[in-house]
């Protein structure tokens, strides 16, 4: 134990040879230089610390080990999405118009397809967004609210998530990183007609801050035509013309009066919908064929993958796709997948009454006692089948047909869906009941794996989930015919678009 010092603390910093009676002198010029350099170690010990913490947190999951990324992916392959990145605005006064894109691939696609027509009409240069590829959408919402909630889904300051090891949790910031990437139109298909026409300038930030200083555009240089429901404003090509009573839509706008705006910017909201544009002049519904037609997937390394399914499949199949998983698809599934199994049977010639008795018998399990009906030997279904099970080249699923009535049954049927494979089994058992060669992506793993190999240099996101479904477009666009799912976006491009591209004809026109 030591008694308490007689000096409060601080007074032996200064000179030992003070008195009680002595007021307090100055430092001495060596106390002084002491002092300034203790302040100058603990500046540069300070500095040196948040410098290394610094240094520790942006490269904190640069582990370039095995355990960043699976060693099984020998032929992985980084490709830039960006297709047009050097572009430039040289034209002080150019006009722009711009749009708020929401939910899955083919309602952005035929939003983008608006946009270009719309902007064509009224003489803009199109702000395009990129595709968004995602596990889950962005749903529509209200102009405020989706302009708000896209400016935030870029991935800005969060590149460090592609890089974090596998055995390490991902932090808060990164939890949906891989469940969305972008793409440019570009690069997924072929815009070069389109652009001859019509000018577009890519935009991969949403932010309003980008449209003034990228673009030099102020909100009073702006016309905001904001909307708060999905189906809220159409436009028209003619003044004389006016929307039917029984349309979808709640307010007209007519093109030639936007066409009058003097601002450099038209800021729409969303403009998904087939019939968003009503068009009577008939340049403008030329050059509406002229963008769909454009749509087809022109990606080199799509091309590959599905024609060589194609090939496979001698391109003599049926492609059938099926939605049932969400929304209204799956509240209507067992009906649509029947009536999709109706039509099949029906194009392959079979009468009313022979499909109404194939399906008796195909969904009960039933034996046929009288093939005869269907110009077969009257034997039953249980010999009718050889254990040979391969037909135009192809290993099927089950042992074909041989009897005369049923060998139409044999011919390869190519299925798009979004079913998992345990809803397979049970949702589309009328299908694998009735035909021996069914086909799924999956059968196909050398067509397949480049693409699960493929990730994006913007982010390193993998993008082979998000281009199965444009794999299973391009197999079905190739298809002697294809079958869609009522009220899908997804049959309706197919059939629409990319079967018509394919087999020379003209795209279907809707809207």
């Amino acid at each position: 134990m030591r008694a308490p010092y007689a000096k409060p603390v601080g007074k032996t910093l200064f000179s030992s040879a003070a008195t009680p009676n002595r007021q307090t002198e100055r430092p001495t010029p060596l106390l002084m230089s002491n002092l300034a350099m203790l302040v100058l170690i603990l500046a540069f010990a300070s500095i040196s610390c948040f410098g290394m913490a610094y240094y520790l947190f942006v490269t904190r999951w640069d582990a370039r080990a095995s355990s960043v990324r699976p060693s099984a992916n020998q032929h992985l392959q980084v490709v830039p999405v960006d297709s047009d990145p050097s572009q430039v605005l040289d034209r002080p006064d150019e006009k722009f118009l711009a749009y708020l894109p929401h939910s899955g691939f083919h309602n952005q696609r035929i939003a983008f397809e608006n946009s270009l027509l719309l902007a064509r009409l009224l003489n803009r240069t199109l702000l395009a967004p990129p595709i968004r590829l995602a596990s889950t959408p962005l749903h529509y919402l209200n102009f405020d609210a989706l302009y708000h909630t896209l400016a935030l889904s870029n991935k800005l300051g969060l590149r460090h998530c592609s890089q974090v090891p596998l055995h390490i949790p991902l932090p808060l910031e990164c939890a949906d990183y891989s469940e969305y990437t972008h793409i440019s139109w570009n690069w997924l298909m072929n815009l070069t007609e389109v652009k001859r026409q019509q000018r577009i300038f890519q935009r991969w930030n949403m932010t309003h801050a980008w449209i003034q200083d990228r673009l030099g555009v102020t909100d009073a240089d702006t016309l905001t035509i904001k909307d708060s429901s999905i189906y809220q404003y159409r436009f028209l090509d003619t003044i004389a013309d006016v929307s039917p009573p029984d349309h979808k839509f709640l307010e007209s706008l007519y093109i030639p009066h936007l066409a009058t705006c003097t601002k450099r910017l038209i800021q729409v909201g969303t403009l998904f919908g087939s019939s968003r544009l009503r068009l009577k002049d008939r340049t403008n519904v030329s050059w509406r064929s002229t963008i769909r037609q454009s749509m087809s997937f022109s990606n080199p390394m799509l091309v590959d993958a599905a024609r060589s399914i194609a090939q496979s499949l001698g391109f003599q199949y049926l492609g059938i796709h099926l939605r049932v998983t969400d929304g209204q698809f799956r509240t209507l599934r067992k009906r649509n997948v029947r009536t999709v199994w109706q039509n099949v049977m029906h194009v392959l010639k079979y009468s009313p009454e022979q499909v109404e008795s194939l399906e008796r018998i195909f969904h009960n399990q039933s034996k046929v006692t009288a093939l005869a009906d269907f110009g077969g030997t009257g034997v039953d279904l249980s010999l009718a089948r050889r254990q040979q099970p391969r037909a135009h080249g192809m290993r099927c699923r089950e042992p074909i047909y041989v009897d005369p009535g049923l060998v139409r049954l044999n011919i390869p049927l190519y299925i798009s869906t979004d079913a998992q494979e345990s809803e397979k089994s049970m949702l589309f058992s009328i299908f694998h009941k009735t035909f021996p060669c069914i086909f799924y992506a999956s059968d196909f793993p050398g067509a397949v794996a480049p693409l699960m190999n493929i990730r994006n240099a913007d982010d390193d996101v993998p993008l082979g989930k998000f281009f199965l479904p444009f794999l299973d477009a391009m197999v079905l666009g190739y298809a002697k015919t294809v079958f869609g799912t009522d009220g899908s976006t997804f049959s309706r491009f197919v059939q629409d678009v990319l079967w018509t591209t394919y087999h020379g004809e003209a795209v279907m026109e809707r809207g």
